[in-house]
């Protein structure tokens, strides 16, 4: 709605929209998304912040990039709220398994539930 020109109904429908503190990161990302394209900086930092939080380290900086070149948060990209929560850190323990398409070379072979 943002993106078409309807940013008062966007807001309307912003308001109504809660995170739940386990949401997932997707989930997480898409509310900070659509709370900085509604002009509600503080809900938009708090959940990237959560979605930063609740990411395995390993895609981490892949959200963190996209949100950087993200036109919803162009507003936001300049401000020193911003540059902090680019700051957070995954809290998720990720395993030791080295993520390839195959275990045969992985070091965890054999000791991993895969």
């Amino acid at each position: 709605m943002v993106r078409d020109g309807n940013v008062d109904r966007a807001k309307v429908i912003a308001r109504r929209v809660s995170l739940h503190e386990n949401a997932c990161p997707g989930m997480a990302y898409s509310a900070a998304r659509l709370y900085a394209a509604t002009g509600d900086a503080d809900k938009a930092m708090r959940a990237l912040s959560q979605c930063f939080e609740s990411i395995p380290p390993s895609r981490l900086d892949g959200f963190k990039a996209h949100a950087k070149v993200c036109p919803d948060f162009a507003r936001l990209a300049s401000t020193g709220e911003f540059a902090k929560v680019l700051q957070t850190k995954s809290k998720v323990a990720e395993s030791k398994c080295s993520g390839g398409s195959k275990c045969a070379g992985c070091p965890m072979r054999g000791k991993c539930n895969k």
